[in-house]
């Protein structure tokens, strides 16, 4: 291992579903109708992605910024004002990365500003080297791009890198990277398919940074 990748949803934060209740906030502000037990199969996609399909398959006539806009200035704010703690023993594993001088970076389907913002609350500006935003590139999770580019900007070959996730479609993107992959099973990221990951962890804590 000469890197370690972190998502970010679900993975250094239990965001999960405070970005279900935005999504369908947002949806409900623009009047249309979304059944929620159908956002499990976007989980680690960005926003904009999710709504454009969303806009396509209804043929409907509505801005994808302006709703991307509404849902990420909702979950900025819930952010910053709810009581959000990091996943349970995610500041060590971070640590202990730290200690072994790996270099770090965050590899996110969420805005900069949403990232930003989780950065800002849990005081991590100093834990990263890199932090990529999904919502930036052309093609979302489970396409490797957000993963390949965050390899180069870290300057270490994709297949020296570890990935930290917990959707399916994040999974596929870091094997698809030709990295390796750990899933963690977090029970708020909904029913996801995990069975591609390189190991599969049910505690943060379970994740042992000398034998990677």
């Amino acid at each position: 291992m000469k890197a370690f990748i972190f998502d970010m949803d679900g993975v250094i934060i239990d965001s999960e579903p405070l970005h279900n209740e935005g999504i369908l906030k947002t949806l409900s502000y623009f009047k249309v109708s979304f059944e929620p037990e159908n956002l499990e199969q976007y989980a680690g996609t960005t926003t904009a992605f999710l709504f454009n399909k969303i806009v396509e398959e209804r043929n409907l006539q509505l801005s994808i910024d302006e709703m991307v806009a509404y849902k990420d200035q909702y979950i900025i704010k819930g952010i910053r004002e709810m009581n959000l703690v990091p996943i349970p023993g995610i500041l060590d594993l971070l640590s202990a990365l730290k200690v072994r001088e790996i270099p770090l970076a965050i590899a996110s389907s969420s805005a900069f500003p949403v990232i930003d913002a989780v950065v800002e609350k849990f005081q991590l500006s100093n834990q990263f080297d890199i932090i990529m935003s999904g919502e930036s590139l052309p093609q979302s999770k489970p396409d490797p791009t957000i993963y390949l580019l965050t390899a180069k900007q870290l300057g270490v070959n994709p297949v020296d890198c570890v990935v930290l996730e917990d959707a399916s479609l994040g999974v596929q993107a870091a094997k698809a990277a030709k990295m390796f992959c750990i899933a963690f099973q977090n029970k708020n990221s909904g029913k996801q398919n995990l069975s591609q990951a390189d190991q599969i962890v049910a505690k943060i804590s379970d994740i042992d940074v000398s034998v990677l």
